[in-house]
């Protein structure tokens, strides 16, 4: 009876995990159209990890999550109580909300690598999780579909010499480190994908999804799009040498046809791939016009000239306290000086700066634990992240608090790297290839674009393809018990 009750609570905690993930994509509508439910009820799902967590993880897992957890919980509560007393102002509800985004991503992680890592069921990790990113991400390609025939779609950039639209969804980098996250998983799903009317049928979708990634119009989604296809190609060249022809006719077509449909695509735009007429030069202006305009110049020079020496004082000192107020400046210099700086940081330099420079006059206790959510702001109009989740982290919570939030990466690693060589690399099958380079690139858009590990949109996604990396890095175990503890001890 205990048993069958027991197995019975695990049927439904799995149902759980996977309703939750494949519901994503409604959440992220219902935020665009300005539903609070759905920051609710992610909010809620973290109290939902912890209960799985607590009755469910086994052996070494449990064991961690009983110091992970509470450590998490106590650095961050003194992290709130020093900043609630130390900055002034001190907007409550941005600090709150930021805190509970930023422990999104540790439960969520452990919650699916407890629930992935250790199931025995070969179908679940293998079939019906991509399944689920593909759905997902079909679901995401048929709303920004919507959006562009219909003329709605939110735009991607806020300037126009940018083109693309992010559909009904609110967040550009949001959409596309998910797209870029997902979309191994969709070509994944067409390769292993048995029957001619199903590879047919997932290609059509694929290249729906394609066209979508393509019409947001940013580098994380087109570097995702070409690295899963380019691994796609790959891999079924391999096959080649089984005499397994389809995947590899499939994939090169896609290939090409994406190489093709690039330029005219708003991310051959802007990456300035687009193929546009050349525009003829504006013609002179005539010469009674040239001498209109520099008779106007020389009036206006001489205007100026009469009035340098009034002004000059006044030119001083704005001067003065134009230096008094980019304190930074020097900060600022050594960034730029950084080789590459431009294309890593895209812009963000003075943003840094700043942070930099606050780092450095806040009080010692802030240097430790950290200036709080956006830093120390002075108001909430300007609170605004730098949009790189580690140095997001680092300034809002200090060293030790990124290395507490960032932890569950360092464990991945570990028993990824653990896997490869206890089981003498006997896990590189393309599974595993898959996840990792999904894996690989949501870390890595983290840390140059953001809006991932800090927003829990993007955080789960980036969490199961932890956890399945980890799992896809291990062969296929026999003797496994959903509550085993002696495999993990």
């Amino acid at each position: 009876m205990e048993r069958a009750t027991s197995l019975r609570f695990e049927n439904v905690a799995r149902i759980v995990l996977l309703s939750y993930l494949l519901v994503q994509p409604v959440l992220d509508l219902l935020i665009f159209f300005d539903t609070p439910f759905a920051s609710q009820f992610r909010a809620l799902f973290i109290g939902a990890g912890l209960v799985y967590l607590y009755f469910f993880a086994a052996g070494w897992i449990r064991k961690l999550l009983f110091i992970y957890i509470p450590v998490l919980f106590v650095y961050f509560a003194i992290n709130f109580g020093v900043n609630y007393f130390v900055k002034d102002p001190y907007i409550l509800s941005l600090e709150v909300t930021n805190i509970v985004k930023s422990i999104y991503f540790p439960i969520i992680v452990f919650t699916y690598l407890a629930f992935i890592y250790q199931q025995i069921d070969e179908g679940l990790h293998k079939k019906t999780i991509p399944y689920i990113l593909g759905i997902n991400m079909l679901l995401i390609a048929v709303v920004v579909f919507l959006a562009d025939i219909t003329d709605t779609g939110r735009r991607a950039y806020g300037f126009l010499a940018k083109e693309g639209h992010t559909g009904w969804f609110f967040s550009g980098n949001e959409i596309s480190a998910i797209t870029a996250m997902s979309f191994p998983f969709v070509i994944l799903v067409l390769l292993k994908a048995k029957k001619l009317w199903q590879k047919l049928a997932l290609l059509a979708g694929t290249l729906l999804i394609i066209w979508a990634m393509m019409t947001l119009g940013t580098k994380v989604a087109f570097v995702g799009l070409i690295a899963g296809l380019v691994l796609g190609v790959v891999y079924s060249i391999i096959m080649l040498f089984q005499r397994k022809y389809l995947n590899f006719v499939l994939l090169a077509a896609v290939f090409i046809l994406t190489a093709l449909a690039t330029p005219a695509m708003p991310i051959g735009n802007n990456l300035g791939l687009a193929v546009t007429e050349s525009m003829n030069e504006e013609p002179e202006p005539a010469e009674e016009e040239k001498k209109e305009k520099n008779a106007s110049a020389e009036e206006q020079s001489a205007e100026e000239h009469s009035n340098d020496t009034d002004s000059e004082e006044n030119t001083n000192e704005d001067t003065k306290e134009l230096k008094e107020e980019q304190p930074n400046e020097e900060i600022l210099n050594t960034i730029n000086s950084i080789p590459y700086h431009s294309a890593v940081l895209s812009g963000r330099e003075e943003h840094l700066a700043e942070a930099f420079h606050q780092l450095n006059e806040a009080p010692v206790i802030q240097k430790v634990v950290g200036m709080g959510v956006y830093q120390n702001y002075p108001n909430e109009e300007e609170a605004a992240p730098i949009e790189m989740d580690l140095f997001d982290w680092f300034f809002d919570y200090g060293f030790i608090g990124l290395l507490i939030l960032t932890f569950p990466i360092f464990v991945t690693v570990y028993l990824i790297i653990r896997n490869l060589i206890k089981y003498k690399m006997a896990s590189l099958h393309i599974y595993f290839f898959f996840g990792l380079i999904s894996m690989g690139l949501g870390l890595s858009a983290s840390v140059i674009a953001g809006h991932i590990l800090y927003y829990p949109a993007a955080a789960i996604y980036l969490a199961v393809a932890m956890a399945l990396t980890v799992k896809y890095s291990e062969p296929k175990q026999k003797n496994l018990s959903f509550r085993s503890r002696s495999k993990y001890e």
